[in-house]
């Protein structure tokens, strides 16, 4: 089985009681808020990467159904936390480093995999770097 390497929950715990103690609605001014910046900017959903995916879902179950309503069902399934905080974390974290890093609008984004079964025959984790290529035809449409 691939597996595809997320931030750990425990790495994200902090930034969500962090900023749930400063606003108990931080999921949905977070929401409003990318709302907000994709109607001025629609190719920044870009800086999500493979992160788009959970954040598009969770704006479409906020009711934001501008940006299209196709989802990239196996990259959502590889990434989901089962939780829409961790999920969210998750994505507005990756948006911060992709910012940081000069990938604000890239469509090509570098992650790790790791094969399970490879893992059995070495006896220890290899993770290997592969590049994902982000494209959200309902958003291209509305650049």
């Amino acid at each position: 089985m691939i597996v595809v390497y997320k931030p750990s929950e425990e790495d994200l715990d902090d930034l969500i009681e962090e900023t749930a103690e400063h606003n108990p609605n931080w999921q949905k001014d977070c929401l409003d808020g990318i709302a907000r910046e994709l109607h001025e900017d629609p190719a920044r959903y870009r800086s999500y990467g493979p992160y788009w995916w959970l954040l598009k879902k969770a704006l479409l179950e906020a009711g934001y159904r501008e940006f299209g309503t196709f989802l990239d069902a196996a990259w959502y399934e590889k990434l989901d936390y089962g939780s829409s905080a961790y999920n969210l974390a998750a994505a507005w974290g990756y948006s911060d480093w992709a910012a940081e890093n000069g990938s604000l609008y890239a469509l090509r984004h570098t992650y790790a995999l790791r094969d399970t079964e490879m893992d059995e025959v070495f006896e220890d984790e290899i993770w290997e770097e592969a590049t994902y290529v982000l494209e959200d035809k309902d958003m291209e449409e509305r650049r």
